[in-house]
């Protein structure tokens, strides 16, 4: 993924881009890579957002001052971006139709400025890298095995229309505030015809150095199989389990957490084996290899379940929702119930915490993609009975604003908050109707600030002091 500070925007499509006749509008900028641009878009007639991939070679295609056209560098062959085109269009076409809620799906392809576009669904949460990150420490085996399971189900039908993903990674796993793992990224991804061999144009096989195995390093076309991304998939758990880079450890010896059993362990070992006749060979192979290493600990999901039976709960949701917050900390949804859940260890607990609450108001430490006056944010803090912000907390939002402080029923409102730009220009004070109200103003470029009352976020009814000096500007 290209860093956002080497994203020239005069060659993004800028906010408000009609597309198709009208049909798509760009909402804003969301990522680019060496092949294309990500934009969140809206469907006019529907007012519902998807996610658009703009095929836009980087170094390679460009637009002109103002213009949506792009176009290529008369340096470069026309052919070899033709080829890479065509490969965009049939990533498109494979992700077209399939079902699983495990997997990004593809709505609609098109045509237009000269280059190519496709819609898919935006998958509203982060990726299990950034989840990491923000953690800052391995998940635990139920975690672990919660995840696999639904990979497992993804790869299923992909496997199924001779798909092989061939860049499994935390990086292109999304988990959604539901606790939902999608694939994304077929970008390095091949086809294979009925005969079982490749029959695309393209020979060269991408891949991320630690989860590829020998044969898609060594560019073996004809050794590449169902096989190639359960290694891949066996990468990622022993990532997920242990934090570290498998590009750095030898998949022969490998080392994990005394907390993760020993058949989890062996499962793993198993499934990066660097001889791929060694690795299960399908991902049925994996779901009797998962069932055979079940043991009191990795049973422990389903045992959550029973005894949430035996309270008399049989909501479904409800279970759903309790089992997400042990093994996440997700957002648990119990309507009309006030639940405040510290670090309950059993279901038991949570259990006990949600009896006692029969007539408060939900209450939860919850991190969530959230709709505010300012715009979508990741937010960590608390949640109001309506799932909106409501108290302390944090917000990030894509062009990188940032405020932490004070929150009433979704607006930001209230004393000792503070507020950062992207240039790095902060306020700091109190917020009224979502806008700076009273405090400090701090222009990042001079240390020039502004102390004082705000009318419609702007500087109103006080003073400039002049960088830092406490010195009225004249």
């Amino acid at each position: 993924m290209i860093q956002q500070e080497d994203i020239d925007i005069r060659q993004l499509l800028p906010v408000g881009t009609l597309l198709q006749s009208g049909k798509y509008k760009v909402v804003r900028y969301l990522s680019s890579g060496s092949f294309g641009n990500t934009y969140i878009v809206e469907n006019t007639g529907m007012g519902v957002q998807f996610a658009m991939k703009e095929f836009f070679l980087r170094n390679i295609c460009y637009r002109t001052a103002g213009g949506h056209a792009v176009s290529v560098s008369p340096a470069v062959d026309p052919e070899k971006v033709n080829i890479q085109r065509e490969k965009f269009k049939k990533e498109a076409r494979r992700l077209y139709g399939l079902t699983s809620k495990h997997l990004v799906h593809v709505n609609d392809m098109f045509e237009e400025n000269g280059t190519v576009y496709y819609v898919m669904d935006f998958v509203k949460g982060e990726s299990l890298a950034s989840y990491m990150e923000r953690k800052r420490q391995p998940l635990t085996e139920e975690q672990t095995l919660y995840i696999l399971n639904q990979l497992l189900d993804g790869l299923d039908e992909v496997h199924a229309k001779q798909i092989w993903h061939l860049d499994l990674k935390p990086e292109n796993l999304m988990i959604d505030s539901s606790g939902n793992v999608v694939i994304i990224d077929f970008g390095a991804s091949k086809q294979v015809g009925q005969s079982g061999k490749y029959t695309g144009t393209s020979n060269i096989l991408c891949y991320t150095p630690g989860y590829a195995p020998t044969e898609q390093v060594n560019q073996n076309m004809d050794a590449i199989g169902p096989w190639t991304d359960i290694y891949a998939l066996g990468a990622t758990l022993f990532n997920l389990l242990t934090g570290i880079d498998p590009s750095t450890v030898n998949p022969s010896a490998l080392q994990f957490p005394r907390t993760v059993s020993a058949r989890t362990q062996q499962l793993v070992r198993r499934m990066m084996s660097i001889d791929q006749n060694q690795r299960p060979q399908s991902i049925a192979e994996v779901r009797r290899l998962l069932a055979s290493a079940s043991s009191e600990k990795n049973s422990k999901l389903s045992d959550s379940k029973h005894k949430l039976a035996i309270f008399g709960l049989v909501a479904g949701g409800l279970v759903v929702a309790l089992v997400l917050y042990l093994l996440f900390g997700l957002k648990v949804d119990v309507p009309g119930k006030q639940v405040v859940v510290s670090d309950a260890d059993t279901v038991e607990a949570v259990l006990q915490e949600v009896q006692k609450a029969e007539q408060e108001v939900i209450r939860f430490d919850s991190v969530n993609y959230v709709q505010t006056a300012l715009g979508e944010c990741f937010y960590v803090g608390y949640l109001d009975a309506n799932d909106k912000p409501h108290g302390m907390g944090e917000a990030t939002f894509r062009d990188n604003r940032y405020y932490k402080g004070p929150f009433v029923h979704g607006s930001f409102e209230g004393e000792n908050a503070f507020f950062r730009y992207p240039n790095g220009d902060t306020f700091e004070g109190t917020f009224k109707n979502d806008a700076f109200y009273e405090g400090r103003y701090t222009l990042a470029d001079s240390g020039d600030y502004f102390v004082g009352k705000f009318h419609d976020g702007q500087p109103a009814d006080g003073t400039w002091y002049e960088n830092n000096k406490n010195r009225p500007m004249p």
